[in-house]
This record gives structure tokens, C-alpha cells and sequence, in this order.
């Protein structure tokens, strides 16, 4: 791997002190929030939401619930971009006038895909289940944006080689939301990295762009990535199967 970016899920939740709080009639939908303020207008309401879907998984705190979803095909293009001009800022998705998350976006986010997601605290899955069934009802039809045969989504790992260590011991996660985060934990020293940014498939391979724009590439097994070289080749000789992340 070329860079190793600070470990932060694209779209995780980072929820503010305002999150909760009444923030007036605004219509629902994702919101620039800057200096603590939301922008005038909504990027996009959800009205052009086309799916969601909900997820609950486990963390260290306990289980995180969060909605996943996809914009209609025609609002794809502007959420990249806004996305991309907000790399580094926050969003806020507000719902019936308050903020339920605020998320920091690190990349430009494409496919329309987001996450709404929040800490495990109490009442807060609850919460997110309420939004979950009136936006079901609002947009009249759900999708599974989650995992599917044909999906490489999910947490892969394996132990690739190293020139001055026994191995490097690598975990990616694949989010339905078009991201990822990686990390590189160095077998026998103090030292391990982390990566965040986006992925794309392209047929039987697997595009990795970090948060800083270094790509990295894999092609897509039964199972399992099988990491490629720089050139996009797959790594030949003694140990050539080294370099593969099995799915978890």
C-alpha cells in the first residue's frame, strides 16, 4: 500500500452537542454544517432519497444502529460534488427539526450512497428505527443496500509479506456505503497503520482510493481479495498467495 491515512470511517457519525436539539422547520434531508451552522438550503431532501435500509452491528460500546441509503439515480452527481467540496467539514441530516447526526466526510462519496448513523446510547436505536420506518413509508419502496452475492462488502483479512517483520497482518472493511478502512498492524513492532477513503468495483477488481488519493487494487475471488501490484498484475512466485484477504 502506497499511503496510510488516519483511521476514520468516511461517513461515521460524529455526533455534536447539538444533535438532539430543535434546529426549527427545515425541510428533512443533509445539510452543510459550518461553525456549528447549518447551511440556509438542504443538499438534498428526502424527497430524493431512493432506498434505506437498516443495520445494526456490533462495536466495543455496544450494538450501533444506523440507516444506509441510496439517492435517486438523478441526485448522484450532485451529492459527489458536494460531498467532495465538503471533504474535511461536516454534514448534518436533520429530521422533523432535529439533528440526528453530523457526520465529518473525508472523500467524495459517489453512487449517491449515505449513512446515518449514531452513537449507542440509550433510546437511540429506538430512535433511528422510528426515521427508518417513516422514511419506508415516505419513499413507498425499500432495497437492500447491504451485502449480496455479488457484492465484495464485508471485512476481509489476511497477512500479506514484509522486508523487515515476519508479515503485516491486514483487516478491510467494505461498508455498503461506497467506503472503507484498512489497517496495517506490523507483526513483532510497535507500529500499525491505518486507511480510509472509498472503493469501487470494476468488474472482477476492486478499486481502493484513499483519503489522499493513492489507489491500490484488488481482484475480486470466491471469498477472498487477491491484492495486486502496482501495475494492476497479480504478484507471482513463492509467495504469490500471500497476498490474499479472506473474507471474515
Amino acid at each position: 500500500m502506497k499511503s496510510y491515512g488516519s483511521f476514520l470511517f468516511a461517513v461515521a457519525a460524529v455526533i455534536l452537542a447539538s444533535c438532539g436539539g430543535n434546529v426549527g422547520e427545515r425541510p428533512d434531508g443533509w445539510y452543510l454544517l459550518s461553525d456549528g451552522k447549518l447551511s440556509e438550503h438542504p443538499i438534498v431532501t428526502t424527497d430524493d432519497f431512493d432506498a434505506v435500509e437498516l443495520e445494526v452491528f456490533p462495536s466495543e460500546h455496544g450494538d450501533v444502529c444506523q440507516i444506509v441509503g441510496r439517492l435517486k439515480a438523478d441526485k448522484a452527481s450532485l451529492w459527489a460534488d458536494a460531498t467532495e467540496a465538503a471533504a474535511g467539514e461536516m454534514m448534518a441530516f436533520v429530521f422533523d427539526g432535529e439533528v440526528l447526526a453530523a457526520p465529518r466526510i473525508n472523500c467524495r462519496i459517489e453512487s449517491g450512497a449515505f449513512a446515518i448513523s449514531q452513537r449507542s446510547e440509550k433510546g437511540s436505536r429506538e430512535k433511528l428505527e422510528k426515521v427508518y420506518s417513516e422514511l419506508s413509508e415516505r419513499i413507498g419502496k425499500t432495497k437492500t443496500v447491504g451485502k449480496t452475492d455479488d457484492e465484495p462488502l464485508g471485512t476481509y483479512v489476511g497477512t500479506i509479506p514484509a522486508a523487515d517483520c515476519p508479515g503485516i497482518v491486514v483487516t478491510l472493511v467494505l461498508s455498503a456505503n461506497g467506503t472503507y478502512t484498512m489497517n496495517m498492524d506490523y507483526m513483532d513492532r510497535d507500529g500499525d497503520f491505518d486507511e480510509q477513503g472509498a472503493y469501487e468495483s470494476q468488474g472482477d477488481r476492486l478499486l481502493l482510493t484513499s483519503e489522499h488519493g493513492e489507489t491500490s487494487l484488488f481482484r475480486i475471488e470466491d471469498g477472498r481479495l487477491r491484492m495486486l501490484d502496482g501495475d494492476g498484475n497479480e504478484v507471482t512466485g513463492a509467495l504469490a498467495d500471500m497476498y490474499l484477504l479472506y473474507r471474515r
